[in-house]
Parts: structure tokens; sequence; C-alpha cells
């Protein structure tokens, strides 16, 4: 058997191992925040960036949110772009569906 790469979701962020999962976690704490999903991409550079998707309620500021993960993250772990979205898509099966969340590429990225 080889071994050839992590399956999991982390990422490497100014050197440091980033789990999109845990800021996803504190994100979903914040109470404007309904749903939010947390994920990392590459540009084209080969660096990861981190995009988070939120669903708010009312109430809800995007500087609120930040000060926020600012207080309980390492500002590395802060998402670099948010998406407001009404809903999250979903699959048949009901799960978050990943494929169809727009993705944010960062000027010159390809990925």
């Amino acid at each position: 058997m080889a071994f050839l790469h992590r399956r999991d979701e982390q990422a490497m962020i100014l050197g440091k191992r980033v789990e999109p999962e845990e800021v996803e976690n504190v994100l979903n704490e914040y109470p404007e925040v309904e749903r939010g999903i947390v994920r990392a991409f590459l540009d084209e550079a080969g660096l990861h960036y981190l995009v988070a998707y939120i669903v708010p309620q009312k109430g809800f500021s995007l500087h609120d949110v930040k000060e926020y993960l600012k207080s309980k993250l390492t500002d590395f772990m802060v998402p670099e772009f948010f998406v407001e979205m009404t809903k999250l898509p979903l699959t048949h099966r009901g799960k978050i569906d990943m494929k169809a969340l727009p993705k944010v590429l960062k000027e010159g990225s390809y990925k």
C-alpha cells in the first residue's frame, strides 16, 4: 500500500497547518450566522487561502463576524474571503454540495 497524500482538508497557511473545519466550528458559534462553511483553495502559486460561505441571520455584520473570528482564532486562520448566501446548496440526499459552492479566485488564480 502506498501513501500518496493526506486525505483530510488540512491547509498550510503561512507555514502553519489549518483545519478549515475548526474555523467553521468557531464561525457557526457566532449568533448572527445561521450556517457557515469554510473551505481551503489553492492559488496559482500553490498557496492555500480560506473562503467562508455564510447564510446570515438578521442583524448580520461582516465586520462583527471578522472581529469575532479574530478574537477566537489566530490571524492566519481567519478566512481571506467571505461569501454571503441565501442558502447553501444541497445534494439530493440533503448534504452540503461542496462542488456547487461558488469558487472565489484570487487575482491570477486558476484552480
